[in-house]
Order: C-alpha cells, then structure tokens, then sequence
C-alpha cells in the first residue's frame, strides 16, 4: 500500500502567543487540505468554506460524519462567540505551518489539494489539536486524573438515575457536563504540573485553525497531492537462492 504520511509541526508557546496577539487585520499564512470539488465550488460563489456535509471527517462515510457532528457544531458555536462577524459556516480546518506530507496518496482516498491561503486574524479561532481528540470523542478535557474519575463516576451515578426512574439518560456524544471542560482546548496558557503530566505540558504543541472562510483572493497557492492505486509500488518478494549442498525443488 501506499506510504503517505502527513505531520502537523508544532508550535513552541512564544509563537502561539504571538499568533493570538495579532491585530484582527493582520494577516496570517494558513495551510488546509481540500477536496477540488470544494475549490469547483468556490470558483462560482467566491469563497471557499466548510460546509456541512463535510464536517465531521465526512469523506469516511456518512455514519462516521454523524458521529463527529456534536463536535463541530460545538467549535462552531464557540466561533459564533468570539469571532465578529461570524457567517454562521462550518469553518475551513487550516494549520499555521505547512503540514510536512511525504509519498502518494492511495487512489481510494479521493483527491486532495494542499491549498495556502492569507487571511485576517479577525476570521481565525485555535484550538489545540490533541485536546481537540477529546471533543470529538464526546469526553471530558480534564486536568488530572482525580478530576476524569470523578467526572465519570458523576456520569455513572446521573445514568443510574436515571435509568431507576425509567429516564433514559443521554448519549456520550450529548453528556453536557462535558462541554464546560472543552475549552480549555481553546486556552494556550502554561500547564500546572499536574495538568502537564495528564494531558502534556511540553514546551510545543500542536494547534490547529478553524477559518471562518478563505476568499478565492485570499489563496495564493495550491499544489494537488500525486495519487496512486492501491499497491502500487510494493516490492515483490524476491525468490531465495538454494542453500549450496541442497538440492532443488525444481529440478
């Protein structure tokens, strides 16, 4: 199969402070993987954006895209908070570095063109992406182990409850004691030991960027990744020489 691989570069907490200090006119460079049928698109309306049918990882399936819906809808309310003039569009998922990818992509995965685009602060919430994992698992982001226990014995008791009054109790995916605790995916302050220890504290992370919209101006390069069919490139095994002294089998 297919050897591709794409890594997001982290950033050390100086560079991310200065990112989230920046004027909301400055402009800041931002990577993003999209479907060419998402920049067909954009060429008739004049900006590219994340639309609903794609959120939720909507290229692995509709069953999949429903189970990572909550999670974008939340991001998406939190953008509605702090950003002015939000559009109300599921935002473009953008990287502040350019994503290090290296082999093909197998032909199975669909089309894919690394896009950089130049966009106004103003348009742009981080989020930490590891953190991020949480959310889209419907967990809590706790800050040490003491408080995920008792997050979940919370959940169990709330659960038994309700079960014992014929109540069903909510889904992971819609438990709302778990939405206060999500933001701190959206904080970028240094760890207390302990947090540090539960979550990880380096002196990098990982961040990523919900864009609310990149207009087609805004763009200023684009480069599809080369596609290959599956197994393409695989190495045969090679047929072993006879051990000297032994004979055959083909003889």
């Amino acid at each position: 199969m297919s050897r591709y691989y794409c890594a997001h570069k982290p950033l050390t907490l100086n560079q991310i402070q200065r990112l989230l200090a920046l004027d909301g006119e400055a402009v800041v460079r931002v990577w993003t993987h999209q479907d060419p049928a998402a920049l067909a698109a954009a060429e008739a309306t004049g900006w590219l954006t994340g639309p609903r049918e794609r959120a939720g990882w909507g290229v692995a399936g509709e069953e999949m895209a429903e189970h990572f819906r909550p999670a974008y809808d939340w991001m998406r309310v939190q953008m509605a908070a702090r950003l002015p003039n939000f559009s109300g569009d599921y935002p473009v998922w953008a990287w502040p570095k350019r994503p290090s990818c290296r082999g093909p992509l197998p032909t199975s995965w669909g089309r894919t063109v690394l896009v950089a685009a130049d966009v106004p602060r103003q348009r742009i919430l981080a989020s930490d992406f590891d953190l991020w994992h949480f959310i889209l698992d419907g967990h809590p982001i706790a800050a040490s182990e003491a408080e995920w226990d008792a997050y979940w014995a919370a959940e169990d008791a709330r659960t038994a409850d309700s079960n014992a009054q014929d109540n069903p109790a909510p889904g992971r995916r819609e438990r709302p004691h778990a939405h206060p605790t999500w933001e701190r995916a959206l904080t970028f302050g240094a760890r207390g030991l302990e947090e540090a220890r539960w979550n990880g504290g380096g002196p990098r992370r990982t961040i990523q960027l919900c864009v609310d919209g990149i207009r087609l101006d805004e763009i200023v390069w684009t480069r599809e990744r080369r596609t290959v069919p599956e197994g393409f490139g695989r190495r045969r095994p090679r047929a072993r020489a006879p051990k000297p002294g032994s004979s055959s089998p083909h003889v």
